[in-house]
């Protein structure tokens, strides 16, 4: 990804083609959060930040759902997405 980058993100590759399928966006100064993919739905992954958990299309980097857990100031969570997409 390109953490670095303003606005900061994580690129999303095919790693059979090498070709870029698309970019997750991250929050600024939130440093590196975990993301998830899911195994069955190619358009469903979880990116893990301070206090909660965004639900994401890694294709388009579109946001689904944004689930809060704790306060922002909280450490990043850590999570994963069960082998059936649940």
């Amino acid at each position: 990804g390109h953490i670095d980058a303003d606005p900061p993100f994580f690129q999303v590759v095919d790693v059979d083609t090498g070709k870029q399928l698309g970019q997750i966006p991250v929050p600024q100064d939130v440093g590196i959060p975990r993301v998830a993919f899911c195994p069955t739905d190619r358009t469903r992954a979880a990116v893990f930040l301070p206090g909660g958990v965004e639900v994401v299309n890694p294709a388009t980097g579109g946001r689904t759902r944004t689930l809060r857990f704790d306060t922002p100031d909280s450490p990043p969570g850590r999570g994963a997405i069960s082998p059936d997409g649940r």
